[in-house]
């Protein structure tokens, strides 16, 4: 386990459904661990599918950072990776560092190269236009 990461194990007291707007709507899966200094939010599971954490009582085992650093979720909710219930692993905390790691290492950078790229383009057009008019003009001052 990464060394900023902590284990949060407990039994579940409560699983909801919080739905952020701000931008375009997305929903976050919140999760309420008994004795834990936060609830937790996390990407193991979609809304639909919180009958995989078998209700109230449940054991369950997630982790996140030691101080969180992103903004919290609704409050106190703090990012956690992995999902384990009832030792039933739903998602393995590589498997969520993979799928986070991909996005920031991966999605991310293409974005930025993709938008570089056309810029350029842009820039070249533009000038290849600019070039243009300054030949007609030449060429017409030629004729006169």
């Amino acid at each position: 386990m990464p060394e900023d990461l902590m284990q949060v194990s407990g039994t579940l007291e409560r699983a909801e459904v919080y739905e952020d707007c701000n931008k375009s709507c997305y929903k976050y899966v919140i999760l309420t661990i008994a004795g834990a200094p936060n609830r937790y939010w996390t990407h193991a599971i979609r809304p639909d599918q919180l009958d995989l954490l078998g209700g109230v009582g449940s054991n369950i085992e997630v982790n996140a950072v030691r101080v969180p650093t992103a903004r919290p979720i609704d409050g106190n909710a703090a990012k956690s990776w992995g999902l384990t219930v009832n030792s039933r692993i739903i998602m393995r905390l590589e498997a969520s560092l993979i799928y986070e790691n991909w996005l920031w290492q991966v999605v991310l950078p293409l974005v930025g190269g993709v938008s570089i790229f056309v810029a350029l383009i842009m820039r070249l057009l533009g000038y290849l236009w600019e070039s243009g008019d300054d030949r007609t003009r030449d060429q017409e001052k030629l004729l006169d």
